[in-house]
């Protein structure tokens, strides 16, 4: 009986650990990946917003520059293009995401309000329109690398397995102190009746252990064989054939 009770309290606890666990760890995922996206699109319309200056207001690519500069201190892969798609200004950038960020610039939606979005392997790109009044007069292209969000999210799921497996062990223990609390009372009681009954007339239950169920029924056992009719059968059933009435 206690192994049943521990089992089944630590399949209800495990289930309760999965129900709280798994949601918790997609949405903080969830949240990781949406924060991710949002930052490069920020820091591509930044770019956009310092290309706006040379591109279409025909002043000098200062601010652009500045904003190549920073990108490339964060370890950014970023691309200016003009409206003909020439490569006006950029960092150091991979081969392959240099080739994407091209292909996603001549993307018809690069010349609205909306970032387009691409993947590419690690890279996400987010390229901007750059132009204002409805002149569309180039595309600020910025990818970056998901690894360190990848990280952090390896981090979280990391952290919610350790506390999940740190209370299903302490579910474990907790279990399996229940089921000896409710079950070791019964055990006793059994084999104090099963004494009883093989004519040990003295036996009783201890009343100090288990629920209050438990100690109530002992309680009630004892009183029972406390009670004096209780003992004429045994008391009948040993005396000799010799000493009964009529022999």
């Amino acid at each position: 009986m206690s192994r049943r009770i521990a089992l089944v309290v630590i399949g209800l606890v495990t289930a309760l650990l999965v129900l709280a666990v798994v949601p918790l760890g997609v949405s903080l995922t969830a949240n990781e990946h949406a924060s991710f996206r949002f930052t490069v699109e920020s820091s591509a319309r930044d770019l956009s917003a310092a290309a706006e200056e040379h591109l279409a207001d025909h002043d000098p690519p200062t601010a652009m520059n500045h904003a190549l500069a920073e990108a490339s201190e964060r370890g950014d892969c970023a691309l200016v293009y003009d409206a003909s798609g020439t490569v006006v200004g950029t960092t150091s950038c991979p081969t392959d995401v240099a080739a994407h960020a091209a292909a996603l610039a001549d993307a018809p939606n690069a010349a609205s309000d909306n970032a387009a979005f691409a993947q590419d392997g690690d890279w996400l790109l987010a390229a901007v329109a750059v132009g204002d009044d409805g002149k569309h007069a180039g595309t600020a292209v910025l990818a970056r690398s998901a690894d360190p969000t990848d990280d952090r999210i390896s981090v979280v799921w990391a952290w919610l397995a350790g506390t999940g497996l740190a209370m299903l062990a302490l579910g474990v223990v907790g279990a399996r102190r229940l089921g000896s609390w409710v079950a070791r009372p019964l055990t006793v009681l059994s084999a104090t009746a099963s004494r009883f009954g093989d004519g040990e007339l003295d036996a009783r239950v201890p009343t100090g252990g288990g629920p209050g169920e438990v100690r109530e029924l002992a309680t009630v056992f004892n009183r029972m064989a406390s009670q004096p009719g209780n003992r004429w059968p045994a008391t009948a059933a040993s005396r000799s054939p010799s000493t009964r009435p009529g022999r």
